[in-house]
């Protein structure tokens, strides 16, 4: 299941070692049929420029990182992988014995720091709680994954962080220090574990009020004294007039 992504019919794995799939006509190139891909070598045997010629993605590792970012093709393939590692979890949490395991993770919090303790400037902080099957909170650790568009983890961050306090949420505080400018894109996604289970670093996506999502773009910027913080390209910390689009954290 973690190779075919919980779907047998849309792809197979005959050898127990690789993925074989079939892309939609023009998700990356026109002339993309079917293929094989292998976790160490990439994607083998599609047509045209797309991936003929050796894979893109030179080296896929489990929860702990992926492979670069730099591609919609890598981004794609990036997601596939955690999405199938959540599948072959789900197939276990649901065989007999069956338990109850973290079905998503819900954003419950999102608003500013306006000053930081850690960087001194202001943060977008969001809280999210793991949810179960049940539709009720579960306790769980979750931890976050933050990555280059390299793959490698990112330095910006500190890699990887754990929730503590209450059992099953998790509160996570991003933005750019005094001493930082620039922008920078990251990739970032959650990991959950329930103890005593055989649901261990199990990727989980996020419920947001846009939807669901495996794998959270976060760009960090500064330009002037401006610090923003924005997710899947949305609107950010700021209104257009420089005042606050985010509750100021404990208000």
């Amino acid at each position: 299941y973690a190779y075919v992504e919980g779907d047998p019919v849309g792809g197979n794995d005959p050898t127990g070692l690789d993925l074989f799939a079939c892309m939609e006509a023009g998700q990356f190139d026109a002339s993309i049929t079917c293929g094989w891909y292998d976790s160490g070598d990439g994607w083998d045997g599609f047509g045209g420029g797309g991936f003929g010629g050796g894979g893109f993605l030179a080296t896929a590792h489990g929860p702990e990182g992926t492979g670069p970012w730099l591609t919609d093709q890598e981004r794609t393939v990036n997601i596939l992988l955690l999405d199938g590692l959540a599948t072959a979890a789900i197939a276990l949490a649901t065989s007999s014995p069956t338990f109850n395991y973290v079905a998503y993770l819900n954003l419950v919090g999102d608003c500013i720091e306006s000053s930081n303790p850690n960087t001194g400037e202001p943060s977008r902080d969001r809280t999210y709680q793991s949810i179960g099957t049940n539709g009720q909170r579960i306790d769980a650790t979750i931890s976050e994954r933050v990555l280059n568009p390299t793959g490698g983890l990112s330095s910006l961050t500190l890699n990887p962080t754990s929730s503590s306090g209450t059992p099953g949420t998790f509160r996570d505080s991003t933005g750019l220090s005094f001493a930082q400018y620039g922008t920078y894109t990251l990739y970032q996604y959650f990991v959950t574990t329930i103890p005593g289970t055989s649901w261990v670093n199990v990727p989980t996506p996020v419920m947001t009020s846009a939807g669901e999502f495996m794998v959270l773009s976060e760009t960090l910027s500064r330009t002037g004294n401006v610090f923003n913080v924005t997710y899947n390209g949305d609107a950010g910390m700021w209104n257009q007039n420089g005042s606050p689009r985010l509750p100021l954290c404990g208000k």
